[in-house]
């Protein structure tokens, strides 16, 4: 059943009715007919498309918009494979998996806002475990699923800055940014409340402030951190009588200049092949926005954790008998090697330790020493300078996995040699926790090192 039928079985008409509304009924049905992304609900739920193996470090995820679904906005009907299994099998973006996400968006029944969707979804790619298991986060969002995505990244990014920095790019296909006149007339006959979060920015506060968030966002990218990029689409050919969302209605926020396509606001978002012009378009984006994490610099965030969940900052004091974990976060995948040296000089690896912290079989981007959670390092009584020397390096060292407990004279040595020769030629320095107890290490490339200094008393 279309979108058009569905409404005529909702609106009540009677003699006079039909001779006074049927005109307002009619356009309106229309304007439901263009917003509407031909879905149903039997298809809102979520799925996954995953690489064999979980050898997969960046994920693509799929918003539809208004009255679609995780499936048929994304597909031709002609019997070929949707948008997210197209990219899925694409080998030049292979490995890489697929989260496809739906929600409900009925064309009359009462169902959630957009805010209680963002909301929502977010828990849900969340619970998904997204930001734990992926170093790369795609989003592929048409229409208001891009007003979602926005809002969703406006959360991550004051509430969970570290799976906000994992977000690449948002790829934006006919995203009403400012508004779209269509939701006036929608809103007139249906209880759905997205179509009034989609009215005409002029009028409506909602997106006043979701574009005055989105706009912040973006500013408060750096050379260093330029990220997620911005990529907008949008069709120039008209859906029944009209064109959903024009160029003036979703330019807004966008790194390059919006790219039209001639398509109508459904078949944007649906390419026949890995060889249409709008797969090619989002390959390419894709590609440009992974390829740019290679071009900054790697970023180190150390913390020193007490058990009561304060950290040790500059001017404190640690005492025998003291309890710390070490909690690292860093901007790109790594390899950690993590030393202590006391005021003995005894040596001690830290990191990786089976015993302490475990072992490394892959790059990560959070480690925490010891590993379990509920244990913390304890100070013997050697009083005087503590360094914590900290290796973060983009390819994993033979060199300083050789010892595990530096207590003899030839094994000391060796560690000596190996912390000299890493040390030796890139910019190291001896430095004290921070004044906010984030401490950020020196980096160069893709790797950083740095002596972390703390003095322990009696």
């Amino acid at each position: 059943m279309s979108e058009f039928s569905k409404v005529l079985n909702y609106v009540p008409i009677n003699i006079l009715g039909v001779i006074f509304m049927k005109p307002l009924i009619i356009i309106v049905m229309i304007a439901l007919s263009l917003l509407s992304c031909h879905g149903t609900d039997a298809n809102s739920d979520s799925y996954w498309l995953k690489q064999p193996g979980d050898r997969s470090k960046t994920v693509i995820i799929f918003i539809h918009g208004v009255l679609g679904d995780s499936h048929e906005t994304w597909a031709t009907g002609t019997g070929k494979p949707e948008w997210p299994d197209i990219v899925f099998n694409d080998k030049q973006l292979q490995p890489v998996d697929v989260y496809a996400v739906g929600y409900k968006s009925g064309p009359l029944a009462r169902t959630s806002n957009i805010e209680e969707i963002a909301v929502s979804m977010l828990r849900s790619i969340e619970d998904e475990k997204v930001f734990k298991r992926y170093d790369n986060v795609v989003f592929v969002v048409h229409s208001m699923g891009g007003l979602i995505a926005k809002r969703m990244l406006r959360m991550l990014q004051v509430n969970t800055p570290e799976s906000f920095h994992k977000v690449k790019s948002v790829i934006f296909f006919s995203t009403p940014a400012q508004g779209a006149d269509l939701a006036v007339m929608a809103k007139w006959i249906s209880n759905n409340p997205q179509f009034e979060n989609m009215k005409p920015s002029d009028f409506n506060p909602f997106l006043q402030v979701l574009d005055n968030d989105w706009n912040s966002l973006l500013r408060a990218r750096t050379v260093d951190a330029p990220f997620p990029r911005s990529y907008c689409a949008y069709e120039t050919e008209a859906l029944w009588p009209m064109i959903v969302v024009p160029r003036s209605g979703s330019e807004r926020g966008c790194d390059e200049t919006p790219v039209a396509f001639a398509r109508n606001h459904s078949t944007i978002v649906k390419p026949l092949s890995a060889d249409d012009e709008i797969h090619k378009y989002l390959r390419a984006r894709i590609l440009d926005s992974l390829s740019t994490d290679d071009k900054i610099p790697q970023r180190v965030v150390i913390k020193l954790v007490k058990p009561d969940g304060s950290l040790i900052k500059a001017g404190d004091y640690v005492h025998s008998g003291d309890q710390y974990a070490i909690e690292i976060h860093t901007r790109k995948p790594a390899w950690f090697y993590i030393f202590n040296i006391d005021s003995t000089g005894y040596r001690e690896r830290y990191f990786p330790n089976g015993d302490i912290a475990g072992l490394q079989n892959e790059p990560v981007t959070s480690l925490r020493v010891p590993g379990d959670p509920q244990k913390f390092m304890t100070l013997d009584n050697n009083t005087g300078i503590e360094r914590l020397y900290f290796f973060v390096l983009k390819n994993a060292d033979q060199q300083l996995e050789k010892e595990h407990h530096a207590a003899g004279i030839t094994a000391r040595v060796t560690l000596d040699n190996a912390i000299a020769t890493k040390t030796r030629g890139a910019y190291v320095s001896q430095k004290k926790p921070s004044t906010s107890g984030e401490t950020i290490l020196s980096s160069k490339g893709d790797s950083a090192t740095d002596i972390l200094i703390f003095e322990h008393k009696p």
